[in-house]
This record gives structure tokens, sequence and C-alpha cells, in this order.
């Protein structure tokens, strides 16, 4: 136990039946103070001593710390009817070495803004520590200055026999009550934050991914723009060879003309142009199949190149799920031998997380195989096409320039046969020749061009693309596994860490229950099982809480709330403050009413501040303390404490 929760006071201000004068309850009178009632409404003596506001008290402590009513009001209804307004109601404690001053303000003023909260610290009335919102302060209260939840507020401090019993919630509920109770609540707190890292870091893994994303289209992109630069560049030198080739084929027609003999035999030309004309025809077919079987080798290199690529994608796939199976490997040989793979701590039980491992593994080989496989069959069919189709192909190509060649020297050698017959004049022979004279100039010219696509070429060769780096998104995944594997061990039911904070509270509550259900007498055995609910046990069956009488109720009620008393007291803190309100008046003969007396007035004279409200004459006349509450006027004031405060 590191500190103590101790309440100072309560001051109430037109809250339920309390009128406008200020009233303040000291919560430090130490032992067992009787709360009882007078009613001057009703009689001249006083006499009657409900609906005078005693239970008014608690629902002002609860109202102070939580912010909600105990009873069935709503919150409006909280404010005193006749006055209806001005409402304020403040409560002070100790928390370990902390004093805390909490203030709640209903309908102070018109509006929305009058209601509103104050919380000060240590008598620093310049520093507001409430929060934007009424809701965010009560958390605020609840999660970081009370360190318990409403509902385990009403089981530990405020023991009201018209609450709602433990054992009729439902199993839900009594799991966070416990849970609250050994602060089981902080796994789930640590497990929220884990929640919001894991978006953070799944949010930069998303970030890489993009990042690499862009940087391997980059790269793709760069390899087809080279692609395309080296075939324009090949593409021009063929067509560059086939114009000069045909250039020089003109040329050699021009020069074989021999004028002098075509004068001769004139008569011969006829026939020997009817042959050339033949071979010409031939040629043109021969020009077109050459066409033909350029485009069936660029269509066969461009297939090439999309299995090239294709292969170095599945290079790529086959390079992560390689790294990523190393990595998992990894991790099985870890939590082979029971340890976490990423801290290198020792885990008692990996079988959950081997078996999750191994099932990643698998996964990662199959789709290993799957790649290896139709990387295997491209691989297969680029073999086909650089083996089978493209030589074929080419020598297709070569056998079309070699009927071409022979061809054009087959006309050529007409051309020679070709008799010289005379020129109707000199100026279709100058024709002649001047043709042959631009024939050389084309072909000088044509010899002289460089390809355009080469500078192109280098400069697509010569850019420098980023590659991308898997080293960062590696390492976020690794981080995001380790932090999955943290958030499962905080999460799940079956983690070795909430068991074994279960396992080592867990008894210390049941042996306090043990200890409170044989002191009120009960004949049966109550116990928290480790899912966290209780379980009432007689000749080793099991009852429903329905089967136990009213009294064997509320005494048992009274034993759980007591050992989660005991409970808080011993693992987290202790709280001076118990307020028991008509525990003793419901179900209880006269036996239970002496046994849960006597225990409580001995407790009271341990230490802390007991308020008990009850309407049985025998017990009240055992109390030494009392705080008398009088209704007078439609309102009701603390008659001893300040005795001039009948409200206005």
């Amino acid at each position: 136990m590191s500190q103590k929760l101790a309440f100072l006071g309560l001051t109430i201000r037109n809250f339920m039946s309390y009128g406008n004068a200020e009233t303040s309850i000291s919560l430090q009178r130490e032992g067992a103070t009787l709360i009882e009632g007078r009613n001057m409404d009703d009689t001249a003596e006083g006499m009657g001593a409900n609906g005078v506001g005693k239970s008014t008290i608690i629902n002002a402590i609860v109202y102070a710390c939580y912010g909600k009513a105990l009873s069935d009001v709503t919150l409006d209804k909280l404010v005193n009817i006749v006055n209806g307004k001005n409402c304020v109601v403040g409560i002070s404690f100790k928390k370990g070495k902390d004093t805390f001053e909490i203030t709640r303000y209903r309908k102070v003023k018109a509006g929305a803004e009058g209601t509103f909260i104050t919380i000060f610290k240590n008598g620093d009335y310049d520093k507001d520590l409430a929060k934007g919102t009424l809701p965010e302060s009560n958390k605020y209260i609840e999660e970081e200055i009370l360190g318990m939840s409403y509902d385990l507020f009403k089981q530990i401090v405020i023991f009201d026999a018209d609450s709602t019993s433990f054992f009729k919630e439902k199993a839900a509920t009594q799991r966070e009550m416990v849970e609250d109770l050994f602060q089981l609540s902080l796994l789930s707190e640590k497990a929220s934050l884990l929640k919001d890292a894991n978006k953070e870091v799944t949010s930069d893994i998303k970030i890489q991914e993009n990042t690499i994303e862009h940087l391997e289209r980059a790269v793709d992109d760069h390899d087809d723009q080279l692609a395309r630069a080296k075939s324009r560049l090949t593409k021009w030198e063929r067509s560059h060879k086939s114009d000069l080739s045909d250039l020089k084929a003109s040329l050699e027609e021009l020069e074989a003309i021999d004028i002098e003999a075509e004068r001769k035999l004139f008569d011969e030309i006829d026939e020997l142009q009817t042959q050339i004309q033949t071979l010409r025809e031939k040629e043109s077919e021969l020009k077109l199949q050459l066409s033909d079987a350029e485009k069936e080798l660029d269509s066969t290199e461009s297939a090439m190149a999309v299995h090239r690529r294709s292969i170095k994608t599945f290079n790529k796939d086959v390079s992560r799920i390689e790294k990523d199976l190393s990595r998992i490997l990894k991790e099985i040989e870890d939590l082979n031998s029971n340890t976490c793979p990423t801290c290198k701590q020792s885990l008692p039980d990996s079988k959950e997380l081997l078996e999750g491992a191994n099932e990643r593994k698998d996964k990662y080989e199959a789709e290993m195989s799957s790649i290896v496989e139709e990387s295997t069959e491209v691989e297969t069919q680029l073999k086909d096409l650089e083996e089978k189709v493209l030589p074929p192909k080419q020598k297709t190509y070569e056998d079309v320039e070699v009927q071409m060649a022979d061809v054009l020297k087959e006309i050529k050698s007409l051309r020679k046969q070709i008799p010289t017959p005379e020129f109707d004049s000199i100026e279709d022979l100058m024709k002649v020749e001047q043709q042959v004279t631009g024939v050389k100039e084309k072909i000088e010219e044509k010899s002289n061009e460089e390809n355009p696509h080469v500078e192109a070429l280098q400069e697509v060769e010569n850019k420098v693309i980023e590659k991308p780096n898997y080293d960062e998104i590696n390492k976020l995944k690794k981080l995001l596994d380790h932090q999955k594997l943290l958030l499962k061990l905080l999460t799940d039911k079956k983690s070795f860490i909430r068991k074994t904070l279960i396992n080592k509270r867990l008894p210390a509550l049941n042996e306090r229950l043990k200890h409170y259900v044989s002191v009120f007498g009960l004949p049966f055995r109550v116990e928290f099982q480790n899912d966290l609910t209780a379980k009432v046990m007689r000749f080793g069956k099991s009852m429903d809480y329905g089967n136990l009488s009213g009294g064997q109720r509320a005494r048992l009620n009274l034993a759980v709330a007591l050992s989660f008393r005991d409970t808080l007291e011993r693992i987290h803190f202790a709280v001076d403050l118990c307020v028991f309100d008509e525990v003793l008046d419901r179900g209880l003969d006269d036996v239970g009413v002496m046994t849960i007396t006597n225990h409580l007035m001995q407790r009271a004279k341990d230490g802390g501040c007991m308020f008990i409200i009850t309407h049985k004459n025998d017990v009240a006349s055992r109390f030494e303390q009392r705080l008398l509450i009088t209704m007078k006027n439609g309102f009701s004031f603390v008659d001893d404490e300040n005795p001039e405060n009948i409200s206005d």
C-alpha cells in the first residue's frame, strides 16, 4: 500500500433537500457516527426520521466525486426544487501527500455555462485542474485522482441497501469491477497506447511502401525508356543501312548504262528490259518480305524485353520473400526455444505464437513456389524466343537479303548486257550523267549522317535513378511485429501476464471473503473464480444468488464489499471513509443485525471515519457519536454542527 485516501469534508448548498445556506460536514470523525433524523414539519416533537436528508449526504459524496447520482434521480433534479438554482457541492480529501478540493456547480447562472466544475490541488487556487468538458474532468478525477471507478466506489466506500448487488450484475460488469480492483485495467490502458503506436508505425510503413513503390516505378520507367531508346537507335541504323543500300544500287544501275552500246543495241533493250522488269517485281516482293521479316524481328525482340522485365520483377519478389522467410525462420527458431524473437527474453508459452509463425512461413513458401514456377515458365518462354524463335527469323531476314543481293546482282548483270542505243540528244545523256552525280552526292550525304538517337540513349543511360532502400521498412515491420506481439500479450485473456496478476491477487481476495463469510455466519462457501466471477457453493453444489434468503444476501453483499475494501487497502491504497445506509434494516434477523453491528463497531474502533444510517433503535442506542439532520420549513440542515442553518 503506497498511499491513503482520506476524506476531509463535504459542503452542500441547494442540493436536494438542503437549502441556500451552506452546510459543512466533517468527514474526519474517528470511529462510528450514527446519522439520525428529526422531522419538524410533520410533528412538533420531530418524530419520524424518513425523508429528512440523511441519504442526501451520501448522494452528495457520490455526486461530488463522480458527477453522478447514487439514487434514481436525474442530475438537474439534484438541484433543490424550491430554490431551483445555485446548487454547489464540494468535497475535499487527501490522496497520499496531495490535498484535492473538487467543487461542482449546477444552474448557478442561465444556460449551459451554469454547470461546471473546479479542481484545485494543494491550495493552488490559481491553477484549476478541470478539463475542457465535464466528461473529461470526470474521467480525470476517476482515473488520475481517486483511482477507482464509480461502481467500485459504491462497493468500497458507500454501502447502500438500495444499490444493485454485486451478484445481480452481469458477468461482464462483475469482471470489470474486479479488474478495476486488481488494476488490470492498466493492461488495457497500455494496450490502448500500443494500438495508437501500431497505427503510427502502420502509417509510417504505408509511407515507406508508397516511397518504395514510387522508386520502383521510377526504375521500371527508366528501364523502359532505355529499351525504347535502344530500339529507336537500332531501327534508325537499319533504315539508314537500307537507304544507303538503295542509293548504291541506284548508282550501280546508272553507272551500268553504256550509252554507246545502247545506241547500237537499242533493239535488244525491250527484251532485256522485260527481264529486268521481272526481276524488279521480284525485288519489290523481296522488299516486302524484307519489311515483314524486320517487323517479325522487332515483335520478337519486344516480346523478349517484356519477358526480361517480368523475370526482373520475379527476382525482386523472390529477394523480398527470401528476406521474409529468413526472418520468420529465425523467429521460429527462437520460439522453438521459448524465446521472444524480438527482445530475446524467455516466453513461458510460445505454442500459439509458434503456430502463427509457421502459418506465415507456409504462406511465404507457397508464395515463393508460385513465383518460382511462374518465373521458370517465363524464362523457358524467353529461352524459346532466344533459341528457337529469334534465330529462324534472323535467318529468314538474312536469306531475303541474300536473295535481294542476288536479284540486284542479276539485274546488274542484265544491265551490263543491255545494248546502248543512241540517245536522241546530248541533253538526254547529260541527264543520265546528272543523275549519277546526284546519287553520288546523296550517297556521300547519307554516309556522313550520324544517328540522332545516340545522344538521347546516352542521356537515358547517364540518368541517375535512386534505387529503393528496404532497410527502413524492414525495421518498421519488425517493430510492428514486436508491438503486435506485446499487444496480444496485454489483451489476450489467456496471456501469462494477465494470469500472473490474477493468480497473485485472487487468493488474497478469496481469503478476505472467506473470513467475512465466516464472521457473518453464512453456511456456504464463496469464491471468485479465475474468470473473476463469484461462485456460491454448499455441500459441493453450486447455488444461484436467488437461492439465498434475504438475510443471507444482505450479509453476503456486505462480505463482498468489505473483502473488496480490504483488498484495495492491501494492494493499492487505504480509504478512511465508509458509509452504511440502512444495510442493517433490510432482510436481517436480530442475530444478523447484532453480528454485523458488532463487526462494524469494532472496525470503527480500529480507525477511520464510519457513518451509519439505521432505523433500528436497539442498534442506534449503541452509538456515542451522532450527526443530527433536521427537516424544518421544507429544508434540511445539520443540527449539531450548524444549528443556525435553518435554511431561508
